[in-house]
């Protein structure tokens, strides 16, 4: 690859490995995805949500209890407001 991964690559891996049934694959990438970056809400919820996936619901409660344990918070969406102007013609 000529560039090194960053975590968007990966993520894209891990969609891709879903999207085709490969969890386990998904499952390892995210994995190591979680050592890099262990204060990411976002590798735990897609790695939660790739269990719930398969139907695996003891592991979604584990990962879910393991962001409580070291306190990662799901981070909250972001808002944007705009406020239409009138158009003089």
């Amino acid at each position: 690859m000529p560039l090194k991964p960053d975590a968007v690559i990966w993520r894209t891996l891990v969609a891709a490995c879903r999207n085709q049934g490969n969890v386990n694959l998904a499952a390892e990438v995210l994995d190591c995805m979680m050592e890099m970056e262990p204060e990411d809400s976002g590798n735990y919820v897609l790695k939660s949500n790739l269990h719930a996936m398969i139907g695996d619901w003891q592991s979604v409660q584990e990962v879910r209890s393991s962001m409580s344990c070291k306190k990662v918070a799901k981070t909250q969406p972001a808002h944007s407001y705009v406020q239409p102007t009138t158009m003089s013609m």
